[in-house]
């Protein structure tokens, strides 16, 4: 008879089996678990509290560049700038705990402008532009009056006004990173300005480009245009180009293509007498689109296409009835154009 307490024919019993691991305690599986977590602001915050391990996971630079990039197309909305007689402030949109303070998102001021002048000084500012994490703002006073605010670093970038500009005509523009040399979150490093002052009383439109990477704007270019001027709101990025709408009728896109540096205007032909006014400029199936009202109380979605001769034009994709969306409403308070109406001006999500 053996005297190995392991045996069978010793009679004696069996040596446990070690305990199987929680999953909570497989650092791979918790990790897995953790990224999945909502993105909300206090989330990871909270999560950490727990113990130590998560704690580790959740500070890990490599955990959260996963994080973020599960989380890109559904972040929570923070809250939203607001443009009105008393200046540009930060109004937090969320309940605690994940409400974001007003002043978190304080606007820094312009760089040549001392505070004593700026309650009065900032009366004068626009916001035009908010994209890829950058706020863009404008002060026609200033002479470094181009500003690119990055709200989540702090991070504030001073730029000349472009020479040969006349700020004091309609003044829109747009932020966006440049392509390629990104940092550790995937982020280009170097940013693009692209600033549209338009000349109502000669018709032209003139346009130029500041690159963070070289520190200068770029040669302006200008385009005859129907005498008419951008709507005031932000400008549509598809693609490498960028797009505003004109007030005016017929309807007119000014089109800024990045790559050839090329501004031009575009005719939108509808093949419908019912359209009544341009509401926003989208990307449809790949291609540019325009979503206008009808007089029909409709929304119609047009897109661009061409026909088998390559000519462009464009073509209906979509209808919506208003009475199925929206309580009862007079079409007239959709596209207010009275100079003392409230508007609410869309400058870009982000």
């Amino acid at each position: 008879m053996s005297n190995d307490e392991g045996s069978p024919s010793g009679g004696g019993r069996r040596r446990p089996s070690p305990a199987r691991a929680s999953p909570l305690e497989s650092e791979d599986t918790l990790s897995e678990i953790l990224v999945r977590l909502p993105p909300a602001p206090s989330t990871l915050l909270r999560a950490s509290l727990v113990s130590k391990l998560w704690h580790r996971l959740t500070s890990d630079p490599d955990f959260l560049r996963r994080f973020r990039a599960r989380h890109r197309r559904n972040p929570p909305l923070l809250g939203f700038f607001i443009e009105n007689s008393h200046g540009l402030y930060f109004a937090p949109a969320l309940e605690p705990p994940d409400r974001v303070p007003g002043d978190r998102f304080s606007f820094p001021p312009m760089d040549d402008v001392s505070v004593g002048e700026w309650r009065f000084f900032k009366l004068r500012e626009q916001l035009l532009s908010c994209r890829h994490g950058l706020v863009l703002r404008f002060h026609r006073m200033c002479l470094r009056g181009v500003q690119v605010w990055d709200p989540l670093t702090g991070d504030v970038s001073h730029i000349s006004n472009p020479c040969k500009f006349n700020t004091d005509l309609v003044v829109v523009g747009e932020v966006l990173r440049a392509a390629g040399d990104v940092n550790g979150d995937g982020c280009s490093r170097h940013f693009e300005v692209v600033l549209l002052v338009t000349d109502l009383q000669n018709a032209q439109a003139f346009t130029s480009v500041y690159s963070s990477e070289t520190g200068v704007w770029g040669n302006p270019m200008s385009i005859v245009c129907p005498s008419i001027w951008p709507v005031p709101t932000s400008g549509t990025l598809i693609g490498r180009s960028l797009y505003w709408s004109l007030l005016g009728e017929p309807h007119w896109l000014l089109e800024f293509d990045l790559d050839k540096q090329s501004l031009s205007v575009v005719d939108v032909k509808l093949l419908s007498p019912s359209v009544k006014g341009l509401i926003w400029i989208m990307l449809v199936d790949g291609v540019v689109g325009c979503l206008f009202l009808s007089v029909q109380d409709k929304i119609e979605l047009w897109k661009r296409s061409s026909d088998y001769d390559g000519v462009a034009g464009w073509v209906l994709a979509r209808a919506f009835k208003l009475d199925e969306l929206l309580p009862p409403f007079k079409l007239d308070e959709l596209l207010p154009v009275s100079a003392n109406a409230d508007v609410v001006k869309i400058v870009g999500i982000d």
